[in-house]
Parts: C-alpha cells; structure tokens; sequence
C-alpha cells in the first residue's frame, strides 16, 4: 500500500486511515521512526522482528561510521544543540 503524506509545519505527518485500518493502528500506539539517509522508517514498537531489524540498521551505521571516531558524548552534544536551534 502506497499513500503520498505531507509534513505539517509542526511537524507531523498523519498516517492514511486507510493505512491505520489495514494495519490496525490505534491511537496512542508506540511507533519507532529510523533514517538512514533520505529514507524514513516506521515500525511498530514491540515486534519482535523489529529488534532483530534495528540491530542490523545498528551494525550497518557502526561499519559505515567506524572511522569517524563518534563518542556518545559528541552525540549527545549534537543532539542537544539541535534541539536548542529548534523554533
């Protein structure tokens, strides 16, 4: 199933109801989003194939980012600093 989705300005999107009725979605339900380059990933939180899953995504980028010399540490400043330039 194809559906084309738009990103609000606050930046949401809005799954179809057409999806969320084929997959039977419910409100509140946990969702984990992954990227990797311009690729977006939604999954539902809890299968077990899901672990599995991002456990080969972790590998991928670990093997991909071996060499730039990542700490947590710089991750977490990232991450903070992004957040601080949000609008």
């Amino acid at each position: 199933m194809v559906e084309m989705v738009h990103l609000k300005a606050n930046g949401t999107v809005v799954i179809p109801q057409s999806i969320r009725r084929a997959l039977g979605l419910t409100k509140q339900e946990p969702l984990v989003l992954v990227t990797d380059q311009d690729t977006l990933l939604l999954k539902r939180l809890g299968h077990t194939q899901l672990r599995r899953e991002i456990k080969t995504l972790i590998q991928t980028w670990h093997r991909r980012f071996r060499g730039a010399k990542l700490r947590p540490k710089d991750i977490q400043h990232e991450v903070a600093a992004a957040r601080r330039s949000r609008p």
